[in-house]
């Protein structure tokens, strides 16, 4: 009889740890998926806007190489975008380039408000080392759309 117990509370731990693990496997799984809909979904508006100070200056033939090169950064933000999505994980070379690209166009959309410098220790191997793709552009993204635009605000 307590050999019965024992087994019938054995199986129940059994079923109660497999249970868990799946529950928990199921929450690690939509995690996932936030965070990979979180990387994709860059902030449309910076899209659009950045589109469109890119075709005020257009209009304007002297910019014609600066239109050119922001389109080219441009791109390079779409794909890195699009490409984070399915990469967890980039080079911090990578994310770099990205985050200059980012923040050049950001520039160009507030008129060169700002000023910016990325600093990297130099004995990192920037090349070989990842951290988690896109990971600093909502910090930056925020602090410019906020924190910028309440001080461009206060100056006019």
């Amino acid at each position: 009889m307590v050999v019965g117990i024992l087994a019938a509370i054995l199986v129940l731990f059994v079923i109660i740890f497999f249970y868990r693990q799946s529950v928990l496997k199921n929450k690690f799984k939509a995690l996932e998926t936030e965070q990979r809909l979180n990387r994709a979904r860059m902030n449309p508006h910076f899209f659009f806007n950045a589109l469109a100070s890119i075709q005020t200056l257009s209009m304007d033939t002297e910019n014609q190489s600066k239109v050119s090169l922001l389109i080219s950064k441009f791109s390079k933000i779409m794909r890195q975008s699009l490409e984070s999505t399915y990469d967890e994980l980039a080079t911090i070379e990578d994310e770099i380039l990205f985050l200059s690209n980012y923040l050049d166009l950001q520039k160009t959309r507030f008129n060169n408000k700002f000023e910016y410098e990325i600093k990297v220790d130099e004995n990192l191997a920037q090349d070989e080392l990842k951290i988690p793709s896109m990971l600093l552009q909502p910090f930056l993204e925020n602090s410019i759309e906020h924190g910028l635009r309440i001080l461009i605000i206060k100056a006019n």
